[in-house]
């Protein structure tokens, strides 16, 4: 299996005294590669992602997408067998869906507000936990909290969508109930970041990016607290209440 990074020669430039100058430096470089997704054999989609949590990843795609309500619907998810010419067999992955039998469960969110001291404490531990991120700058990470702060799970992908759908997924095949509070990711809040978090039952989403008017509108009818553009003594509050 290909690594996830690679150290590649890049040239850096810079400004000194009004001229340009410039330098190669190995650097740290992310290894995007595209995962082939079929459903009973036939192709669903492919997605440019970071390598891992693949079979999180496509639980939560396909279940803030509306394909399947609960864990209980994927039968199989598993590595195509065989080999095609070209491609990495680790980069094709085939779902059997069974119906569900009755429509899913309302999702129940938390009702519990959170100070700013806790918002901030979930983000710095974010932060710290996103490895890939600091090695190469390149990641979005996001993230479920407790009321504490402590992480429940957290992902790194290419897309803040995609590192969403692997909390998602993770905290649908856990066995141990979730008591998520906070959503924290890297990424801008738009509508799917909102619907990610309220499927993980939180009541608050927070993010250094700002948010935009469907998360918005979204956050006010879910009773979801948006919180963005969160800096180190400062952060805009989109939607819902802070506990001060």
């Amino acid at each position: 299996m290909a690594r996830i990074t690679s150290l590649t020669a890049v040239d850096s430039f810079f400004c000194e005294d009004a001229q340009w100058q410039h330098g190669t430096r190995q650097r740290t470089v992310l290894n995007d590669e595209q995962l082939s997704v079929l459903i009973h054999a036939t192709p669903y989609t492919v997605v440019d992602r970071v390598r891992g949590h693949d079979v999180e990843l496509i639980h939560g795609m396909l279940r803030q997408q509306g394909v399947i309500g609960s864990v209980q619907q994927v039968s199989q998810a598993c590595y195509c067998a065989g080999s095609v010419a070209g491609v990495n067999p680790y980069n094709r992955m085939d779902i059997d869906i069974i119906p569900a039998e009755d429509s899913p469960d309302p999702v129940k969110i938390s009702t519990l507000r959170c100070t700013p001291e806790q918002i901030q404490s979930a983000f710095l531990r974010l932060l710290k936990l996103a490895d890939l991120r600091r090695k190469t700058s390149a990641t979005h990470a996001a993230g479920i909290f407790g009321s504490d702060g402590d992480e429940i799970v957290v992902r790194e992908c290419l897309t803040a969508h995609q590192a969403g759908w692997k909390v998602l997924g993770a905290a649908m095949m856990s066995e141990d109930p979730s008591n998520a509070v906070i959503f924290a990711t890297t990424g801008l809040i738009d509508a799917t970041v909102v619907d990610i978090a309220r499927l993980c039952g939180c009541s608050t989403v927070v993010s250094s990016a700002p948010a935009v008017t469907s998360a918005i509108a979204d956050a006010h009818r879910a009773g979801i607290t948006l919180i963005g553009a969160l800096g180190d003594a400062t952060f805009k509050l989109y939607a819902g209440v802070v506990d001060l």
